[in-house]
């Protein structure tokens, strides 16, 4: 059996926090309904510095699956996060 497993990497939060992605189970849940999941528990290793609009392929047994450019998978974060925000209210 063949596998790729992949790191999604961080995104930044607005206050420049990095928040870790990962794909678990609600997203791979989301992903097979979009005939777009590699198999459940895909993680940690490749490094990707932009997570979205990932581009690659993966191997599957007895076949090979192209995962075309700009194609967007559903992701977590990996532990919650506290992150600083901003208001938009005036005066608040």
């Amino acid at each position: 059996d063949g596998r790729l497993v992949v790191d999604f990497g961080t995104l930044s939060a607005i206050d420049g926090s990095p928040v870790a992605l990962v794909m678990e189970e609600k997203a791979t849940e989301k992903n097979k309904s979009l005939e777009l999941a590699a198999g459940a528990g895909m993680v940690g290793a490749i490094l990707l510095s932009n997570p979205i609009g990932l581009a690659g392929a993966w191997f599957v047994k007895g076949k090979d699956v192209v995962i075309p450019m700009g194609t967007e998978f559903y992701v977590e974060v990996m532990r919650d996060a506290r992150v600083s925000g901003l208001s938009l209210i005036p005066g608040a």
